[in-house]
């Protein structure tokens, strides 16, 4: 039973090779299979690898289908997700806006902010800002450190400049 266990662990390379190899038993004609010098494995162990050719392919056709499902989940999970933070970045305040500006006409979009304040613990939230890097020396009396704006909306605010425009 453990065997059995272990080879439905198999991984999907060598899954696809069982399946290969089983369905070219099974369905090559037989000229080919006594070319091959396989005519008596066929026909002594033909039950045998008939099972592992159909379980492999399940298992196969059902590993594409997982992996499939998950694919366009998390490309519709994606797509909400952007969604919802160019629908952020449409109802940013004015100091945000003028922060993003500053941003923008950073060359490399960088700048040093307060890790502490207000807008930029929100614009880090919304993914719209990110600390450039994972481990920074902060002093206590300066808790500034770089951030950079995220490509998705560098671009997104490239195409709509005018949702920087200060409302008043």
């Amino acid at each position: 039973m453990n065997n059995i266990v272990n080879i439905l662990k198999l991984p999907p390379t060598i899954m696809s090779g069982l399946a290969i190899a089983s369905g070219l038993l099974l369905f090559l004609p037989d000229h080919i299979i006594d070319k091959l010098y396989m005519t008596d494995l066929k026909e002594e162990y033909g039950l045998l690898i008939g099972g592992v050719f159909i379980i492999s392919v399940s298992i196969l056709v059902s590993y594409i289908g997982v992996s499939v499902s998950k694919a366009i989940y998390s490309k519709i999970i994606n797509e909400k997700r952007v969604k919802l933070r160019k629908k952020q970045l449409k109802k940013l305040n004015n100091e945000e806006k003028e922060l993003l500006k500053y941003f923008m006409d950073q060359p490399d979009k960088t700048l040093k902010l307060p890790m502490n304040n207000g807008i930029t613990i929100k614009l880090q939230y919304y993914k719209i800002i990110t600390p450039a890097g994972n481990n920074h020396l902060v002093l206590a009396t300066d808790m500034r450190i770089p951030y950079f704006l995220q490509p998705w909306v560098q671009e997104f605010l490239s195409v709509n400049p005018h949702l920087l425009e200060s409302s008043t």
